[in-house]
């Protein structure tokens, strides 16, 4: 199904009075963004709030179509804490990990973090500097993380 369909499909599904907002929202933020305004995402935790949504407000945040968001501290300290960061998911195992502790499919993720960030975490607890520099050297791809609360070194400091 193509991206197109996929939303289409989205849309068909919600009530009526959603589809009315959702079509308000598609024409306000454009006209807010051509008239140098701003726009703001209101949201709670929840049913309505989960990884794949976070996501997309930081997507939408890091291309600058919003400028704001106002929420409660369970989103913030739950799901949307390192939502900016990039991480770098690899295979435990491959880093020598027991596969015992690790999420979902062996999964390990950790931050990417310049040297500045990397220095003042150090200073604040123990880290495992050989497992960091090991999992730089994957050739894995990158990608945004929607919580913070998994990654190493970040995660464990929270």
């Amino acid at each position: 199904m193509n991206d197109l369909r996929f939303v289409q499909a989205l849309y068909d599904g919600l009530k009526e009075a959603t589809q009315s907002a959702v079509e308000k929202t598609v024409v306000a933020v454009p006209e807010a963004r051509r008239s140098d305004g701003r726009t703001m995402v209101v949201t709670g935790s929840g049913a309505d709030i989960y990884e794949g949504v976070t996501t997309l407000i930081s997507e939408l945040i890091r291309k600058n179509i919003i400028h704001g968001l106002s929420t409660n501290s369970a989103v913030v300290a739950h799901e949307m804490e390192g939502s900016l960061e990039k991480v770098r998911r690899v295979r435990g195992v491959v880093l020598g990990l027991n596969s015992a502790p690790l999420a979902r499919a062996e999964a390990f993720q950790i931050n990417i973090l310049d040297d500045d960030n990397l220095a003042d975490l150090k200073s604040e607890m123990a880290l495992d500097m050989d497992l960091i520099q090991r999992a730089k050297e994957l050739p894995v791809e990158e990608n945004i993380k929607a919580a913070g609360n998994m990654a190493y070194p970040i995660g464990y400091k929270g």
